[in-house]
């Protein structure tokens, strides 16, 4: 099959995956419509026809109402907690490291070339072993002279 069936055969899919999700979201908006003029209609003897409405007008926003409250709640707990302090720290701790792994990551998302995956870690590899010292499995010079080579 050619790039261009493929392609087509693509923006098909996502044509009807964006009708159903479309279709999905108008029916619950309807039902819930529904379920508040059920409401409405249930709560009018009772308690009259203003009070119904605004009982219904009620329960419908009071699950708005808790989302937002447990929305500003959480707000609250992730400012006193940042959630990049750690990455943060990291990048200022090791500048040149993480503007490495940054083109590294850059490089390995666009997935078009494998062996350049396996080169950029080679990469990183070899400019830390350089940095820290001799790898474990690499002989150091010291072992070498004591085993009289």
């Amino acid at each position: 099959m050619t790039g261009d069936g493929i392609m087509a055969r693509l923006l098909v899919r996502a044509a009807l995956l964006l009708t159903l999700v479309v279709a999905a979201a108008a029916l619950s908006v309807i039902g819930l419509v529904w379920l508040v003029n059920a409401m409405t209609l249930w709560l009018s003897p009772l308690a009259g026809p203003a009070a119904a409405h605004a009982l219904a007008g009620l329960a419908a926003l009071l699950p708005l109402l808790l989302v937002f409250v447990l929305l500003s709640l959480l707000a609250r707990q992730t400012r006193r907690h940042a959630f990049g302090d750690g990455l943060r720290q990291s990048v200022r701790n090791n500048p040149w490291e993480s503007l490495g792994m940054a083109f590294f990551l850059g490089f390995t998302r666009q997935g078009r070339h494998p062996g350049r995956t396996d080169a950029l870690l080679a990469l990183l590899r070899t400019s830390g072993a350089r940095k820290t010292g001799p790898t474990p499995e690499s002989p150091s010079d010291d072992t070498s002279a004591a085993n009289g080579r």
